[in-house]
């Protein structure tokens, strides 16, 4: 690939709201990738703190950018994708970050696999600080596994074409912690092709304010909820659905914790011991 033309068009938002202490770091992570076909917005939610003056410093390099009160995390996201003109598209959000080298890692994974309508790779987890908590290697696709573990691979590992939200709709803006999976659990119910990129593509950052580690209770209820609407659970008895979910949550989180030991050669799992206490640390 040697000119602009040659690389499919690739479209990232990030939203934003009052993370200015992290949303530097995203930028320079999206802009430093020297992707020569990038379109990158910034949607932001009306920050009082300085991420509009960060913004402002990277103006020149940005698509498209506004602050402005928004209606919550995925409607900023949905502004941006309805101004996005990318083949590939993602969301990365203001604490999150790409790995050096991300989108031509992609670009090169959509001439190998063309027929594919969604790519996804590994990731890694760091804290506050930068300093890399886990990495983790993404298991082969299988739907049950995306459907009970709650998980493809970490969101800002996933990128996928544009024309799926034109044609089967945009982010649920009612979920503001599982629209990622909801989504991708709809495209699959309807036949995207999921293609596997076996390098390092996101970096996703565990912190003391990030909105997963303060309300998890929330992200399950939002998840239980897409159970129920995209499979009846086969119980009545409330407290028998809580137990017959988590059994089957836990059961296919493991499974993709194994599968990365027995189909990937340069998995990080050595045993079974370590692939048990893994799923613990994946929301």
């Amino acid at each position: 690939m040697t000119s602009k033309n040659q690389y499919p068009g690739i479209s990232i938002i990030t939203p934003s709201f009052n993370q200015g202490n992290f949303l530097e770091e995203t930028i320079l992570s999206v802009l430093e990738q020297g992707y020569p076909n990038l379109e990158y917005m910034v949607i932001d939610g009306g920050s009082t703190d300085q991420s509009v003056e960060i913004i402002k410093k990277y103006e020149p390099y940005l698509a498209y950018w506004i602050s402005e009160k928004d209606q919550g995390q995925t409607h900023a996201i949905n502004k941006g994708f309805k101004r996005a003109s990318g083949e590939l598209i993602n969301w990365l959000n203001s604490d999150d970050m790409l790995v050096p080298g991300a989108l031509k890692k992609l670009a090169q994974a959509t001439i190998k696999q063309p027929e594919a309508d969604v790519y996804y790779g590994d990731y890694k987890a760091v804290d506050g600080a930068g300093k890399t908590l886990y990495q983790r290697k993404c298991a082969p696709y299988h739907p049950k596994t995306l459907f009970w573990g709650r998980q493809l691979s970490s969101q800002p590992a996933v990128f996928f074409r544009r024309d799926l939200l034109t044609r089967l709709g945009w982010l649920n803006e009612k979920q503001q912690f599982c629209m990622d999976t909801e989504f991708w659990i709809r495209i699959a119910r309807n036949g995207a092709g999921f293609s596997q990129v076996t390098e390092p593509i996101g970096i996703t950052r565990v912190h003391g304010d990030a909105k997963t580690t303060l309300l998890q209770q929330v992200l399950q209820s939002e998840h239980k909820l897409i159970v129920e609407k995209y499979r009846a659970i086969p119980v009545t008895n409330a407290r028998t659905r809580d137990l017959f979910y988590l059994f089957m949550n836990r059961y296919w989180r493991l499974n993709a914790a194994f599968r990365r030991l027995l189909f990937r050669k340069d998995t990080t799992f050595l045993n079974a011991s370590t692939a048990l206490k893994t799923i613990s640390q994946e929301r």
